[in-house]
C-alpha cells in the first residue's frame, strides 16, 4: 500500500484543521498538531530504514555506477540502461518494505485523527486514490 508524499499527508491534516470551528477548535488543533508530529516521526523513520535498507544491499556503489555511466558527457547509452537496471533491482525490495511501512504510517495518521482527536479523515478519500498510483 502506498501513502502520499510527506508534503500532501502534510497539507491534507491541515484542510481538516480548517474544518473545524468553535471553542473546540483549539483543542482539536492540539491533537491534530500531536498526530501530525507522530506522523512526521513515523515517515522519518521509515526514510531511515530505506537508507540503511539500500546501504545493506550495497545499492550505495550501484548507485555511484549509474551516475558515472549516465551523468557524464560522452554517456554510452546501453552502459547507463544497464546501470539503471541495476539499481532499480537493488533498491526494489527496499522500496516494497517503504511502501508498506508509509502505508502503516498513514493508517497510524488515520487511527490518530479519527480515535484520538474525533475527527473523521476527509483526506483519506484523496489518500487512497493517490495509492492507486503507486507504481
Amino acid at each position: 500500500m502506498k501513502i502520499c508524499n510527506a508534503k500532501i499527508c502534510v497539507l491534507a491534516s491541515f484542510a481538516i484543521s480548517g474544518l473545524l470551528v468553535g471553542s473546540s477548535a483549539l483543542a482539536a488543533d492540539e491533537c491534530l498538531d500531536d498526530c501530525r508530529s507522530e506522523s512526521k516521526d513515523c515517515l522519518s523513520e521509515s526514510r531511515e530504514m530505506f537508507a540503511l535498507c539500500t546501504e545493506g544491499f550495497g545499492c550505495g556503489e550501484l548507485r555511484s555506477a549509474f551516475r558515472e555511466a549516465c551523468f557524464t558527457r560522452d554517456r554510452d547509452v546501453e552502459t547507463c540502461r544497464e546501470a539503471a537496471k541495476a539499481i532499480k533491482s537493488c533498491v526494489s525490495p527496499c522500496k516494497d518494505d517503504l511502501f508498506d511501512d508509509l502505508g502503516t504510517c498513514r493508517e497510524a495518521m488515520d487511527v490518530c485523527v479519527e480515535e484520538t482527536c474525533g475527527v473523521e479523515s476527509p483526506y483519506k478519500r484523496l489518500l487512497d486514490l493517490l495509492s492507486r498510483y503507486r507504481r
